[in-house]
This record gives structure tokens, C-alpha cells and sequence, in this order.
């Protein structure tokens, strides 16, 4: 990874926005690990990724389908785009349910 690159992301890392639910309750609300999963998918960490939270994956998949669907048109995309949607918002879910199962979820 160049290091022009590298400083980039670690001045992102230095600067991640705290999540209120995890405030107030001091529990992980279902998007807790979003951020730190964009930027492990940023630095090709695809496995650590996918640990903090599969959305980071899931949202990098719908920018990617919202830029398709803008280049060859819409409608060609949208049924791929409501489908991953729905997708990510399950793995979101299920991987909160199991956090909340597990007693892993709150501090």
C-alpha cells in the first residue's frame, strides 16, 4: 500500500464518528462497526471487514450498483439494487441478533 495512502487512512481512522446509541446505552446499535469496516475494506482487509460489520461491504456494493445504474441506466440495476439492500439490511440484523445472543453487544 503506498504511504501516501496509508496516511490518509489513518488520519480517517483518527477521526471516526462516535455513535450515539453506544452513548446513551452503551450497547452497539446494528450499524456499530460500519466505518472501521469501510476502512479495513479501503486497506484490502477483506476478512477483518466483514468482522467489524458485512454493511461496510454491502454499502461499497450499492455505491458500486448506484454508479452502474448511472452509467448504463437505471432500470437495469434498480432489481440488483433492491436486492442487495434487502440483503444487507438481514446481515445487519442477524449479526446485531447474534451480538444481542451472545451477550457481546454492550459494554
Amino acid at each position: 500500500m503506498p504511504q501516501w495512502w496509508s496516511n490518509r487512512l489513518e488520519v480517517l481512522e483518527q477521526h471516526l464518528i462516535p455513535c450515539p446509541f453506544k452513548f446513551l446505552t452503551g450497547c452497539d446499535c446494528p450499524a456499530c462497526g460500519t466505518q472501521r469496516s469501510f476502512l479495513f475494506l479501503l486497506k484490502g482487509e477483506l476478512s477483518a471487514s466483514w468482522n467489524a460489520n458485512p454493511a461496510g461491504i454491502g454499502v461499497c456494493l450499492l455505491v458500486g450498483l448506484f454508479a452502474a445504474g448511472m452509467v448504463i441506466g437505471r432500470n437495469r440495476v434498480a432489481w440488483s439494487m433492491q436486492r442487495v439492500s434487502w440483503l444487507l439490511l438481514s446481515l445487519i440484523l442477524v449479526k446485531w441478533g447474534l451480538k444481542l445472543s451472545e451477550g457481546t453487544c454492550c459494554s
